[in-house]
């Protein structure tokens, strides 16, 4: 019998080609190669569709939370408002005794519940109506550094400029619609408290009498916008009319020395937006927004030499149903340290 002849054994080569033509190998490259493609595909989706969708779902949050704002900012107001309005119901037909109006008026401002809001207020009859004997009889009550609500006298001092001339009240009486207004922001000089003044004018016999005024405290105004908006990832400030701030999350940024009070005590107050830029140029597009062109512009009308804006400044016109909404970015936001909307 003859012998076969032996079988050489297959080359490197060889050897190689057949693996990477079996199935084994073939399988998981397909599978690997398909997952590079849909990654970049995803990438490039989310590139081109995706971050349009996540800042509108965003902007879209902010938006509810700008409502809740909002609307527990109107509740406040509200109740503000109705506050002064009971206020001066209240000062147009009580008797003009002085007592009475001491041991009375003080129930109606330290109501139970608002002793975070409510700084202060009073009634403000014009010279010599309350008494023929007194030109200056007002009776105000504001809180000290404690919170206590203690009467003040000290517009009442002849040696003192005088509330008649003061910006919350002549608007009020130059008005004849009876409705509340609201001032600009300042810092009592009596009870250094920083406020926002609501005013409603009072009548006797269909003649004006005074005002009756409740002021809102503005040291708790940024807990309230805090507590709107929890887990939105953003922070919220407020702004009066002239751009000037009433809230801010780092007040170290937005406040600087400001007037002496009475007791030569030096208050610090907030600066506007456009001291804000000059800090933080980051901050101009919000400036910007701010200095658009707006059809609702106080009027002014000239007393004594003085211009009053006769407008309801700011809380007047936050209506829920009316304000609006701008979406732009910030490079480098100084609150949150990086980008923002």
């Amino acid at each position: 019998m003859e012998s076969l002849p032996a079988k050489e054994a297959p080359s490197s080569a060889e050897y190689k080609i057949n693996l990477t033509d079996s199935l084994a190998f073939r399988i998981p490259a397909i599978l690997i190669i398909m997952f590079l493609l849909m990654m970049i595909v995803v990438s490039t989706g989310l590139r081109i569709y995706g971050k349009p969708l996540l800042e509108d779902q965003v902007f879209k949050q902010e938006q509810l939370a700008g409502h809740t704002m909002v609307a527990r900012l109107n509740n406040r107001i509200a109740r503000i408002e109705s506050i002064t309005r009971s206020l001066a119901n209240l000062a147009e037909i009580l008797p003009r005794e002085d007592q009475l109006h001491q041991s009375i008026l003080p129930q109606m401002i330290n109501l139970e519940g608002t002793e975070s809001f409510i700084a202060g207020g009073g009634v403000w009859p014009e010279p010599y109506l309350f008494s023929a004997d007194h030109e200056r009889k007002s009776f105000f009550w504001g809180r000290n550094q404690k919170g206590d609500l203690i009467f003040y006298n000290d517009y009442n001092k002849p040696d003192e400029p005088g509330y008649h001339q003061e910006p919350w009240y002549v608007p009020a009486k130059q008005a004849d619609d009876g409705k509340p207004f609201w001032s600009e922001s300042y810092v009592d000089p009596y009870s250094s408290q920083p406020m926002v003044t609501c005013t409603i004018p009072m009548y006797r016999d269909h003649r004006f009498y005074g005002v009756a005024t409740i002021d809102f405290r503005l040291s708790g105004l940024q807990k309230l916008l805090d507590q709107s908006a929890p887990g939105s990832g953003g922070y919220a400030f407020a702004i009066d009319g002239n751009g000037k701030l009433l809230s801010f999350p780092d007040e170290s940024l937005a406040k600087r020395p400001g007037a002496y009070t009475v007791n030569g005590q030096q208050v610090e107050e907030f600066i506007n937006m456009d001291q804000l830029v000059r800090i933080a140029p980051a901050f101009s597009p919000v400036a910007n927004e701010l200095k658009k062109p707006d059809n609702d512009h106080a009027t002014m009308r000239v007393v004594n030499q003085k211009k009053y804006p006769l407008r309801r400044d700011g809380f007047e016109h936050l209506d829920r149903d009316q304000y609006e909404y701008n979406n732009f970015l910030i490079n480098e936001d100084l609150i949150i340290k990086g980008k923002a909307i």
